[in-house]
């Protein structure tokens, strides 16, 4: 087995993505993932981890068994909180770590075990490719906020989240891309390039802007943003 790899269970999802540096609240309520809860929280507290899987969209109907088809880019979490129902149902706070592509899997358990690999970042720290990156979403985003689709306060987060341009352009993708646009999240999980990562973003907020013009140009009133149960 390559240094690299390494087997985690696997927490299969319906449309829901987790990126890396982004949280996500969970559920759990399946005995199976109670029982993989419980065992990963028996471990010391630097481990704790899973790795999140898109089911692939139309195979619903085997959601709740193992063959259920799965992407194969999947991130790689940490539970950061957890609290215990007396029923042993399970809600916990998962934090995204990194990208990975699974190997293979196990699943003769309760519940699946993949083995998992490493995907190396496309950029690390603050050089030119980053610059690149971060001036083309500024730009798109500034044009996001002058209409309305976006909070100014995300302008002045750039500055701030300069240096770590990986994690800047995943946690805008998490937070910004619609919720019930999982497949979208899903391509910037499974893009390894952080410039071909940020323009599946910046091509799918300037649709949003005109969008967003178009509504004003009809004289309708805009939606207000964000819509509700989000905060960006």
């Amino acid at each position: 087995m390559p240094e690299s790899d390494i087997t985690l269970p696997l927490f299969p999802l319906p449309h829901c993505v987790l990126l890396p540096g982004a949280l996500l609240p969970v559920h759990v309520f399946e005995r199976r993932y109670r029982l993989m809860t419980q065992q990963v929280l028996e471990q010391l507290p630097g481990g704790r981890r899973i790795a999140t899987a898109l089911l692939v969209e139309g195979h619903e109907s085997l959601a709740e068994t193992s063959q259920a088809p799965i992407h194969p880019v999947v991130c790689v979490s940490q539970i950061v909180e957890h609290a215990a129902l007396p029923d042993g149902r399970y809600n916990l706070i998962l934090a995204g770590l990194w990208r990975a592509r699974v190997i293979d899997e196990d699943q003769r358990g309760p519940f699946r075990m993949a083995r998992v690999r490493r995907m190396v970042p496309s950029v690390q720290g603050f050089n030119r490719r980053a610059v690149e990156v971060l001036t083309d979403i500024q730009q798109v985003l500034a044009d996001a906020i002058d209409c309305g689709v976006l909070e100014r306060r995300l302008i002045y987060w750039i500055t701030d989240k300069s240096s770590f341009c990986e994690q800047f352009v995943d946690l805008l993708a998490y937070h910004v891309l619609p919720q019930d646009e999982p497949e979208l999240k899903q391509a910037v999980l499974e893009e390894g390039d952080i410039q071909q990562r940020a323009a599946i973003l910046t091509d799918r907020i300037r649709q949003m802007v005109e969008d967003r013009r178009g509504i004003v140009e009809d004289g309708e009133p805009p939606a207000a943003w964000p819509p509700a149960g989000r905060d960006n």
